[in-house]
């Protein structure tokens, strides 16, 4: 099943959901060529074949309640990190239309 928002169909069975704190978090790997970030609080998020993302320089800065949609290479992961609170990263992949 897939969730239609716009131009996108979204892969809601392998969404995930990635708790970040102090230390950098990491998905599983994320089958597609599209991906729809979200996090609940402000964080930093770099993605890689195996990436640890950092506050600061190498990753990229993420607003809390912030949509990002980016291209990636099947099979990379994202990781997260916190700016000042902890929180949660929801992954969604998005199905070729």
């Amino acid at each position: 099943m897939s969730i239609a928002n716009g131009t996108r169909n979204y892969d809601d069975a392998n969404g995930q959901h990635v708790a970040y704190t102090a230390a950098a978090a990491q998905s599983t790997a994320i089958t597609g060529s599209e991906v729809t970030i979200v996090a609940s609080t402000d964080c930093y998020v770099k993605f890689g074949s195996n990436p640890t993302a950092t506050v600061g320089a190498g990753s990229m800065f993420l607003g809390a309640g912030v949509p990002w949609t980016r291209k990636i290479t099947s099979g990379w992961k994202v990781s997260a990190i916190r700016s000042t609170a902890d929180g949660t990263l929801s992954v969604m992949p998005c199905l070729r239309v």
